[in-house]
């Protein structure tokens, strides 16, 4: 496997794993916020 493609892997399941991060902790807040409405 060439070292660009390795990078590109990596690069790309980084990403996922933020963005997987992210929308946990704004699903979270918005669930939050919700309750606090209700």
């Amino acid at each position: 496997m060439p070292l660009s493609n390795q990078y590109n892997y990596f690069a790309n399941h980084e990403l996922t794993l933020l963005v997987t991060l992210f929308s946990s902790q704004l699903a979270c807040w918005l669930f939050k916020l919700v309750k606090s409405y209700c």
